[in-house]
């Protein structure tokens, strides 16, 4: 009757954490209104179109890449702002006022190390903006003016472009190399590699529409993909948010609605769609390596030291997404890489283990975005006691010795967990490492002869598994004669004839 109440709470306690798992809030609301948009020819040709500029437009709502990006600005309040993938397409100023007098920078690109590498206009240099204080780091290099920037995450390696030759950029010196000629008869401006390091290229256009390339980052070499749909001018610059492998634009587009918009292409076949207007949109569009956060994986388990044979409930529900929710658990109870057990909506899972161990098991979420993340713990099956105690100290005794004697005591874990001892008449005391030497003072009175149980002393672990008692025996010799005398004046001898009585 006893074993099925507890099952009954017990699965009382999973449905409910399963409910409360799968109603918890999924979606982040994102409620601050992007700027109005500046430039008057594009207001003219929306209004012509009936579409409303009262605020930053939003010409196609999609819910794909769960991140943000940062571009640049060239208006007097803002600099550097920070936009989300996501509808409403919210901007926030990240670095306030004009960037002062420093060069422009048509393009930039996100590292996997976290910096933020910005290629001069001019003249082709390399910099770095921190975005923690907002300061522009110059790195050197350059020669050749360069239109786009990109960051291979397959290979490490940084590249640019100009209107017409793919380099390659040293990250640390900004020095280039150039690697080859597009051989498209236009201008080529801007680059962009995906996850798998393939490199996509998009050239400026002021009639008909701008072409889509993938390009050969051994040559240099361009080839079309197709049309993009619309007319892109210079200042513009493009990145993938990789993990959701969606190719991403900050451009001015000349046609068919003019003016600086966020836009999504299709890297397959070209083709590319207006999401919104931007703020005064000047040139950088970057979004950092990680488009969408990993999950974190944690998970804990009762009984904390379970017996063999003993059902283990594991519960998973402290995993959380940064940035989204969980959408998928995933259990590899025998560390195979295979995954044995999956959910979808609840946290918690039951196992057993039949034997006594130490076994590693792998829990794996998965966010609503596509990315997982693991993480393996131990979980120790069954608990050995430790030893029976060993007392080392004085135990033959002359009749009428009395005083405070040094005991050694030590006990040895299996498990090797620490251990406290329990001593008679005197409570608990520890923690110790095991197989430590612990020095306790004891008060012996040998007041009549014979053999004499002083006291009893054992050991329990950590985890509550206990020894046997331990007693400490002293001897106290019908007569002391000249013999034990001289015994006294040799320690080792000594205490050889205290192990043999012992």
């Amino acid at each position: 009757m006893k074993n099925k109440i507890v099952v009954s709470i017990v699965g009382l306690l999973i449905i409910a954490t399963c409910f409360f798992s799968v109603t918890a809030n999924r979606n982040l609301q994102l409620k601050k209104e992007l700027y109005n948009n500046k430039y008057p020819s594009s207001m003219d040709l929306l209004n012509d179109n009936k579409l409303n500029l009262g605020k930053s437009i939003i010409l196609k709502e999609k819910s794909s890449c769960e991140h943000f990006a940062y571009y640049s600005s060239d208006d007097d309040l803002c600099w550097i702002y920070k936009l989300f993938l996501t509808p409403p397409y919210n901007s926030t100023c990240v670095c306030g006022g004009e960037s002062g007098s420093g060069p422009f920078f048509p393009s930039g690109t996100w590292t996997t190390d976290d910096r933020l590498l910005v290629t001069e206009y001019q003249n082709g240099a390399l910099w770095e903006i921190d975005l923690e204080n907002c300061d522009l780091i110059e790195i050197g290099g350059g020669g050749v003016g360069l239109n786009g920037l990109t960051y291979d995450p397959t290979s490490g390696k940084v590249y640019g472009c100009s209107s017409s030759d793919l380099f390659e950029i040293d990250p640390y010196t900004g020095a280039q190399e150039v690697i080859g000629f597009f051989n498209i008869g236009t201008t080529m401006t801007e680059i962009a590699c995906d996850a798998d390091g393939v490199m996509y290229g998009w050239d400026v256009k002021f009639s008909g529409n701008s072409i889509l390339y993938t390009i050969n980052k051994e040559t240099g070499e361009a080839t079309p993909i197709g049309s993009m749909g619309m007319t892109l001018l210079y200042a513009q610059d493009g990145d993938f948010c990789r993990e959701c492998d969606i190719l991403y634009l900050a451009a001015f587009v000349y046609s068919p609605i003019y003016g600086s918009y966020l836009i999504e292409c299709d890297e397959d076949i070209g083709e590319c769609e207006i999401l919104c207007s931007l703020n005064n949109y000047a040139g950088l569009f970057v979004i950092p390596y990680q488009c969408n956060l990993r999950p974190i994986a944690e998970f804990n388990w009762t009984p904390e030291i379970p017996e063999p044979g003993k059902e283990i409930l594991f519960n998973a529900s402290e995993s959380y997404d940064p940035d989204g929710y969980i959408k998928l658990y995933e259990w590899d109870w025998d560390n195979d890489g295979v995954f044995d057990e999956k959910n979808y909506t609840c946290p918690l899972a039951t196992h057993t283990f039949d034997e006594k161990g130490y076994y590693p098991v792998t829990l794996r979420v998965h966010d609503n975005n596509f990315t997982n993340n693991s993480v393996t713990m131990i979980v120790r099956v069954g608990n050995e006691p430790p030893s029976t105690p060993e007392i080392d100290g004085k135990k033959i005794f002359k009749v009428g010795e009395s005083g405070d004697y040094t005991y050694n005591i030590s006990s040895i874990d299996p498990d090797n967990d620490n251990i406290y001892y329990f001593i008679e008449l005197g409570g608990w005391f520890g923690p110790y490492n095991s197989g430590e030497k612990v020095s306790r003072n004891i008060y012996i009175n040998a007041e009549e002869k014979g053999n004499h149980s002083v006291f009893r002393i054992k050991a329990r672990d950590v985890c509550g598994a206990e020894s046997d008692w331990a007693t400490l025996e002293i001897t106290v010799p019908k007569s002391f004669n000249w013999f034990m005398n001289f015994l006294y004046r040799f320690p080792l001898l000594h205490r050889l004839l205290e192990g043999l009585i012992k």
